[in-house]
């Protein structure tokens, strides 16, 4: 299939504060590449902090890298100039996770779905047309055009959102978090019209979340991200069904059923003794090895002198792990 979008050791650092700042930086997305093909849904999973935002702002150039390449549809970003940016901005657009701080409480509805037309050259009889098809889309009653978000429940200013994102005819669609500050019920409402407006426009979708169910249900492809790398990528039937990395099989383990599925695949959690608790606090403070050493139960001494790269195990399947893969059996 045809990549549309291509990343390339993607690094992003923050300087640190006073004189030598940049040599403490704290280093947020650390050489992250991969490739999300046309009309696929890519799904980005790990806990909170591990920098999957910062990803993703990185990826649209709202919080540019550091280092690294991005190419969009062939495009490199990275050599684009602002006016030359501009075109590519509307076919790339964010749905962010919290709807309240998305829309301006000042600026009602309507006005909200008219700034992105008013900036494409749109003339207002047809952006009037246009608002009232992409309200109808989302299943807002056009009747309410001109109410502010306080008016408005979570859910439905999660849809307004995801109706102005799609006021800009994008190609590609960032979903950072797009349900975790909604009711369970208000949640499946929102992923199903996810689901059918892919369907019906065709999108490309990057998927980010910490619930590894949602991303499973939504995705083609899940990447699991942990302290700013990826340590595993597969399709999603394959990285629910046959996890290799510890870091996997544990947020596994943590959803409903998933002790069940991850059980027999290899390890269990063992009560460690007390020298080895000790060696595994010393190796936090360790520049080099392993960023998931001192959570590992399967972790040595080579965890803790060299760092893994994410290497093939399967056709598809890549792992970042020196104890997991075809010859060591899973």
């Amino acid at each position: 299939m045809e990549h549309l979008i291509e990343c390339k050791d993607i690094v992003k650092t923050y300087r640190g504060r006073g004189i030598g700042g940049a040599k403490r930086g704290f280093r947020a997305v650390d050489g992250i590449s991969l490739q999300i093909d046309r009309n696929e849904s890519y799904g980005l999973v790990g806990e909170s902090g591990c920098g999957k935002t910062t990803f993703a702002r990185a990826l649209l150039y709202l919080d540019p890298p550091t280092s690294g390449s991005i190419s969009f549809d062939g495009v490199r970003l990275e050599t684009l100039g602002r006016r030359e940016f501009r075109k590519f901005r509307k076919r790339i657009q964010i749905v962010f996770q919290d709807p309240n701080s998305a829309l301006n409480p000042k600026m009602s509805i309507h006005a909200s779905l008219s700034e992105g037309l008013i900036n494409r050259g749109i003339g207002e009889t047809e952006r009037v047309k246009r608002i009232k098809d992409l309200l109808d889309l989302v299943g807002i009653s056009y009747a309410y055009r001109n109410r502010y978000p306080h008016e408005f429940s979570g859910g439905q200013k999660q849809r307004i959102v995801i109706a102005r994102a799609l006021s800009m005819e994008p190609d590609f669609l960032v979903l950072d978090e797009p349900v975790s500050n909604l009711d369970v019920s208000i949640q499946a409402q929102i992923i199903n019209l996810l689901s059918d407006l892919k369907k019906e426009f065709s999108l490309t979708y990057l998927f980010i979340s910490h619930d590894l169910n949602l991303v499973s249900y939504m995705c083609d492809t899940i990447g699991v991200m942990f302290k700013g790398k990826i340590v595993e990528q597969a399709a999603s039937e394959t990285l629910v069904s046959s996890p290799s990395h510890p870091y996997t099989r544990r947020l596994l383990s943590s959803i409903p059923g998933g002790a069940q599925r991850t059980g027999s695949l290899g390890f269990e959690q063992e009560e460690e003794t007390a020298e080895a608790l000790e060696i595994r606090a010393r190796s936090r403070q360790a520049a080099t090895g392993c960023p998931y050493y001192p959570l590992c139960p399967l972790g040595d001494g080579e965890c803790t002198s060299l760092a893994p790269s994410l290497r093939d195990i399967a056709e598809g399947h890549v792992v970042s792990c020196h104890k997991v893969g075809p010859a060591k059996g899973r």
